[in-house]
């Protein structure tokens, strides 16, 4: 089998990341990350071998030991391979793919999600075409995802949170935690942090570190999530997130992990209280909270006012007039300062660099968005990230 035409084949069958290696183990065509610094597999190169090594040992095979994240592995022919990948089982969220690339050393990376049988399909077309071995797709797949302690393990979870008497606290501490938030009430938050319930958690771990980590993470989602259902903007509070799931990951101490996720609770709580009384651009009216919705989903994108019109479900003129008559700005306008909100949130930590926040927002160029950015704020990025950093 050519090389090129296994790389035709599976870019025409699956939209996702992967690579083509000659029999030395170099990457010979790369699709799907287009930015080295984002692809876990240019930057770590011993696990890019170690998958290397799985399809020259096993001609094909997928590897599971990341999960949800996985990746095929095929040899194509005299030794060379295509390593499909990274894809995941479910869809995961931005902080999810930070913390994974984290531990691949990549800046981030995107996680595309695809069906272990489309992935396998492929596998099998190319391993087929190159050995004239056809092997049934269920078998292939049952190696790798059915195990004969599947079920043992999970009834042994169960087991011993009964039999050791470990509740869990209630819904209706959770619950006080997300409407504090939502509320924008730091002493409603101190009051649940107070409650007997409090100490009341789950096991994730036998290790406690890693237990506390594991929680504090969830915490921090919890909150971050009650702040965007609250109607603050999704790519603001995934930057929370990211930077507080990150900190907990460097924690040495369990107490480390649980401050931090009270931390970030607090903060999303004094945002909110915030963005309730107006502070934060955009904010008021349904009309405006739906738009700026649309715009943090899409802030890295080319925005058209057409495509915001679909999505609501409205003209462009309607939309355009009804938008500047409720908030005293165009559509342009309100991409604009979301975007340099968005960057002043960003520009507070010492990452990322200047020039990869202008390409993540969706500016043409650094010197673009300098100029926007201190049409609006006043000062250029650099200056803002001296006088704000950490903040």
């Amino acid at each position: 089998m050519r090389l090129d035409y296994a790389a035709a084949l599976i870019s025409r069958l699956l939209p996702v990341p992967f690579l083509i290696l000659n029999k030395d183990g170099a990457v010979i065509k790369a699709m799907g990350q287009q930015n080295n610094t984002w692809n876990v597999l240019v930057t770590d190169p011993p696990f890019l071998r170690s998958l290397f090594e799985s399809a020259r040992k096993d001609k094909i095979c997928l590897v599971t030991s990341e999960r949800p994240v996985y990746y095929g592995c095929v040899e194509v022919m005299d030794g060379a391979a295509a390593i499909i990948g990274p894809v995941t089982l479910t869809r995961t969220d931005n902080s999810f793919a930070k913390l994974y690339a984290l531990r691949h050393h990549a800046e981030n990376t995107v996680l595309m999600r695809a069906d272990p049988p489309a992935v396998a399909s492929v596998l099998l077309l190319i391993h087929a075409e190159v050995t004239g071995e056809a092997l049934a797709l269920t078998d292939f797949l049952d190696r790798y995802f059915l195990t004969e302690d599947a079920s043992s393990a999970g009834s042994g979870v169960i087991e011993e949170h009964v039999g050791k008497g470990r509740p869990h606290n209630p819904d209706a501490f959770e619950r006080q935690i997300r409407e504090s938030i939502g509320e924008g009430s730091s002493e409603g938050l101190r009051k649940a942090f107070e409650s007997p319930y409090a100490s009341m958690r789950g096991t994730l771990s036998r290790d406690p570190l890693r237990n506390a980590k594991n929680l504090g993470i969830v915490d921090v989602t919890i909150a971050t999530r009650a702040a965007i259902d609250a109607g603050l903007g999704t790519e603001e509070m995934y930057i929370v997130s990211d930077a507080f799931i990150a900190e907990i990951e460097d924690c040495r101490f369990p107490e480390e992990a649980a401050s931090l996720a009270r931390a970030c609770a607090y903060r999303c709580a004094r945002m909110v209280a915030r963005h309730l009384s107006d502070d934060g651009p955009g904010a008021g009216s349904l009309l405006a909270a739906k738009v700026r919705e649309y715009i943090d989903r899409h802030i890295g994108e080319c925005i058209r006012v057409q495509d915001i019109a679909t999505e609501l479900r409205m003209s462009s003129g309607h939309l355009m007039r009804l938008y500047r008559a409720q908030s005293g700005m165009t559509l342009g306008e309100a991409v604009r300062q979301r975007r340099v909100y968005t960057a002043k949130m960003m520009l507070r930590s010492p990452d990322p660099l200047i020039a990869s926040i202008a390409t993540m927002l969706g500016f043409s160029s650094q010197s673009h968005f300098g100029r926007v950015f201190r049409e609006v704020t006043g000062m250029t990025p650099a200056r803002y990230r001296q006088a704000h950093m950490g903040r």
